[in-house]
């Protein structure tokens, strides 16, 4: 039994509708997306991977309209135009002009190179809907925005948690009933509302890394102990503890770049609870089942491989051997989400046994995807009026470019949708009050 999936469709299509437009209650909006980027049991998977936050683009689009002249007079967005500016050319030029070809003539219509270029375009210009929605908030009320945004993320995550022992105590599948996405009970390793047990361990790792940014009083740190149980824990992941580290690492490491001194974790806090929490991950993995050290172990071993692509999970290991051996395609890339058509020929021996030369599936590391799309010169382009916006705020630094540096950061790790908001945070031109005892 699944879930009537018309209906999940039209309830993520109606309800941001009416808080937008009926009910003119913004912060409902702000909360929802923070909540279907945590909880995944809202992205439907019957016809297509229909991902909860690509609908809010769709509805958002009225809205940017709407308010088109205040993003039109936005300094930075231009270069984000441009961004998508390329990233249309490479798929008119990949996609139909000197389309990749599908060497193993197994591909249905939808997974060739011209229809795959129109999707993945589709998907970015809602992505960046839905960022420019968030921006468009950020700058009305700075504040008042990322509390809202922040406090959802986090009840949310508190939501993700229980789900886990939900599934793990009723022994019923959660994201199969609510998506009809594929089945996956594993004893060792639930995943709650999340599609996958790594994308549980990588959520609540997300809920960690924004604690101290949450806005509530210090009890919300008494979830901590429950996070890390339940994420690496119950389902332990090797992507999941490296956004993990990656995330605590750029925690502390912004501070410097930012020059932030006057807020209420300093440095030496995030420090010190970042040698905490790693204590505790090394003190976990000695109870972990027998199964879960053994994929640890496994994935650990990619790192000692001799071949840098082999470094590198199926996907972006792929891609990059892709890159390796046609270094031509560094400079622009190969077209928006096409690097699997002739990536699927480069795929590591390791992986060969179970993948053959076959698979759909991009780079989950957004670096790799970034250059697989657009190359050097997209990335440039890309990162550029980020990196300018980050160097104006140096000098007045404020929590929002913070955890907008930390969550922006992690996108080239691991992707998750809480990229939107970092790079919506990064863009804000209003910054939030000085106080140094206050979170957002």
């Amino acid at each position: 039994m699944v879930f009537p999936q018309w209906f999940m469709l039209g309830f993520c299509l109606i309800f941001p509708f009416l808080a937008l437009y009926r009910w003119m209650r913004n912060d409902i909006a702000l909360a929802w997306i923070a909540c279907v980027t945590m909880l995944d049991i809202f992205n439907s998977q019957a016809y297509m991977n229909l991902s909860a936050v690509l609908l809010f683009g769709a509805t958002s689009l009225p809205y940017l309209w709407i308010h088109r002249k205040s993003l039109m007079k936005h300094p930075m967005l231009p270069w984000v135009g441009a961004t998508f500016g390329l990233l249309m050319c490479l798929g008119l030029y990949y996609g139909f002009i000197q389309p990749w070809p599908d060497l193993t003539h197994q591909r249905g219509i939808k997974d060739q190179a011209g229809m795959r270029s129109i999707l993945h375009l589709g998907r970015t210009l809602l992505e960046w809907a839905t960022m420019l929605f968030l921006l468009l908030e950020l700058e009305r009320a700075p504040r008042e925005s990322s509390r809202t945004y922040l406090r959802a993320l986090f009840f949310a995550g508190m939501v993700l948690a229980v789900s886990a022992l939900l599934e793990k105590w009723l022994h019923f599948d959660f994201y199969h009933f609510f998506t009809g996405g594929r089945e996956l009970l594993l004893a060792d390793r639930p995943r709650g509302f999340a599609y996958e047990p790594r994308g549980l361990t990588q959520n609540l790792a997300y809920a960690i890394l924004a604690l101290p940014f949450i806005p509530m009083s210090k009890c919300r740190y008494l979830s901590l102990p429950l996070f890390l149980f339940i994420g690496f824990g119950y389902s332990f992941s090797y992507s999941g503890m490296l956004v993990l580290l990656s995330g605590m690492f750029l925690l502390v490491a912004t501070t410097r770049i930012l020059g932030i001194t006057q807020f209420e974790v300093s440095r030496k806090v995030l420090f010190g609870g970042a040698v905490a929490t790693i204590s505790i991950l090394a003190t976990a993995y000695g109870y972990l089942p027998a199964t879960s050290q053994d994929y640890i172990k496994t994935r650990f071993s990619y790192l000692k491989e001799q071949g840098f692509a082999e470094k590198f999970e199926v996907f972006d290991a792929a891609s990059i051997n892709f890159m390796m051996h046609n270094p031509r395609h560094l400079l622009l890339g190969t077209g928006p989400g096409l690097v699997y058509l002739p990536a699927s020929e480069y795929i590591v021996e390791r992986d060969k046994p179970i993948w053959g030369n076959h698979f759909e599936a991009l780079p989950h590391m957004g670096l790799v995807l970034t250059l697989s799309n657009m190359g050097l010169i997209g990335l440039i382009l890309f990162l550029f009026p980020f990196a300018l916006a980050i160097y104006q705020k140096r000098r007045f630094p404020d929590l929002l470019t913070w955890i907008g540096l930390v969550f922006f950061g992690l996108f080239f790790v691991q992707i998750r949708y809480f990229y939107l908001f970092g790079m919506a945070a990064i863009l804000c031109r209003r910054r939030l009050e000085q106080d140094p005892k206050a979170t957002v």
